[in-house]
Formats: C-alpha cells, structure tokens, sequence
C-alpha cells in the first residue's frame, strides 16, 4: 500500500485524476480488472479533493460493511492522511474541516425512495465503488445528494466554480455504471491488470489467469465486459418488469383464422 505523498499514479489514474480535481465533467466512471487501481485510485481521489476545498463534504459507498473495513479503510488509512479517522461514525475529519464518510450500501428497497445510507445533507461529491454489486438506483440518490458547487479563488481574483462530483467504480460484470456516465457527458476508463504489473506480484497474476475461463479472463484481467454464457443464466432476474425479467399483467392474445 501507498502513501499519498508517494502515490505515482498509472497513466489512466493520472487522467482521471486530472479531470476530477480539475472539474472538467461532473460524472467519472471506471471498470476494470482486479488490481488495475480502482479502489485506490477512489481513495486517492477523494482526499486529494477533501484537501483541495476546505469544509467540503464527501461520501465514499461500497456495496457491504466487510468491504468497507477489508478494502477501503486499509487503503485509506495507509494513505496517511492529515485527518482523525472517528470509528463510530465511520467519517475521516480533516484538519482542515472536509469531512469524507464511508457509507455501506446494504439496503432493502428501492434506495431511491428514501431512507438510503447516502441521505441526508447536502454534498460535494459521492464515488461509489463496486458498482457491479451497487443497485444501479443508487446513481439516482447520488445524483439527488451533491447539491453543492465549490468555489475557488484564483490568483488574478477570479472566482472558479467547480461542479459536484460522482464518480462511479467497479469491476466488468453487468456493467451499468460506464453507459450512463458516458450518456450524462462525463469521461469513463476501462484499465488492466497489466497496466498496474509495476504493482503485482507477477505469481498473483498467474494464480488469478490460471483458474479463470478464457471469457474471465478478458473481463477480470482486462477489464472487457464479462460475456455471458447463456443469456438466461446470467441476465435473468426473478424481479418484475423493467428492473427484471417476469411480465405481470399481461394478457396474450391469440387468433386462429378459419
């Protein structure tokens, strides 16, 4: 794990970086294979913007609390940050004033209709990460939560507004998150496992490569969307119509001609 101090980014965390804290869109999304940087590159961004704009407000989602505590609060916690970590509120508090709260997004029910963990307050920004385990309703309520635009002053006096921010995570299986980025106007990445090798062990790799399908592979290594094998299988949902597969109150008509 790294620091933040020596965080050196890939070129494609370099890119995202850049139009993150440059606000050059207001929607980021990335897939990828495993140990491409994804979830770093989620931790890296968000303090290196709860730096940036003093007394901002911040939300990191991930699909489970395990998660939370397994992946994301290491890598955070090894990026040695000039914030107080408060356990049982699971928020970062910056010296500062910026606030970043880990949020785990088990919920039962439609997230949009209220009472979801990202509710309540008004923010800068939300990254979710592990989207392809994230119901995909939850881009609604993020879209709903960052109200707020920051502002920063340059050294000619002018004034520089920044948008708020989501930004959206996960690796390629049922992939819904890239599609609606790239459908709102923002910028989307699809990295590899090869692109972060400098950082793996090159037996990790081979171990992954060697009890994965040719299909996995080209999805969990090189970020490709995982191709199903048998649509019904893998696209099926027992849920009604649209959010799944089972029609309810609909009538077939049949006509026999004589």
């Amino acid at each position: 794990m790294t620091t933040l101090a020596d965080f050196r980014p890939l070129p494609w965390q370099a890119a995202a970086l850049d139009g993150i804290l440059h606000g050059r869109s207001s929607a980021f999304a990335w897939r990828g294979g495993v140990g491409s940087g994804k979830s770093l590159t989620a931790c890296v961004a968000l303090a290196s913007l709860a730096y940036t704009f003093p007394g901002s407000e911040w939300i990191l989602g991930m699909d489970t609390h395990p998660r939370l505590e397994l992946v994301h609060l290491p890598l955070l916690r090894a990026l040695k940050l000039r914030a107080t970590y408060k356990a049982a509120d699971r928020v970062w508090e910056f010296e500062n004033g910026s606030v970043l709260r880990l949020k785990h997004l088990e919920f039962a029910g439609d997230p949009a209709a209220g009472g979801s963990p990202l509710e309540g307050g008004n923010l800068d920004g939300i990254v979710l990460d592990e989207c392809q385990v994230v119901d995909k309703r939850y881009l609604k309520v993020a879209l709903m939560r960052t109200r707020k635009r920051r502002t920063v002053t340059a050294r000619d006096g002018q004034t520089v507004e920044f948008p708020p921010l989501i930004a959206l995570s996960g690796l390629p299986i049922g992939d819904w998150w890239t599609p609606a980025v790239r459908a709102m106007g923002g910028m989307t990445w699809v990295p590899r496992t090869a692109d972060n090798a400098r950082h793996l062990d090159p037996a990790y790799v081979e171990r992954v490569k060697a009890g994965l399908t040719e299909r996995e592979r080209r999805a969990f290594l090189d970020g490709e969307e995982l191709q199903p094998e048998g649509q019904v299988l893998y696209g099926y949902s027992s849920k009604d119509y649209p959010e799944g597969n089972v029609l309810r109150g609909h009538a077939i008509e049949c006509r026999i001609n004589a």
